[in-house]
């Protein structure tokens, strides 16, 4: 009883992990698509050695952007206390 219990329980994980690798798949590819429209890039403008470059410097672009985001929402929301 408890080996059947055990064995639809991997079941259903087995699914749930399909589906997020699924999703993660869109996700991936609306995420380059919108990136392209966005940027009026057109596909046949990247070769397939340029494509890993590409990447990397978008992503230390918007790693950058998040540390620079980080640091100004801790500066706005620091107040100095008066202490007399």
């Amino acid at each position: 009883m408890a080996k059947n219990n055990i064995e639809k329980q991997k079941e259903r994980l087995e699914k749930i992990e399909e589906q997020i690798k699924r999703e993660k798949q869109i996700i991936d590819s609306k995420l380059g698509s919108e990136f392209f429209k966005a940027a009026n890039i057109d596909y046949s403008e990247l070769g397939r050695s340029d494509i890993k470059p590409f990447a990397e410097e978008l992503a230390k672009l918007y790693n950058d952007s998040r540390k620079e985001t980080s640091v100004n929402s801790f500066d706005n929301e620091y107040e100095p206390k008066n202490e007399v």
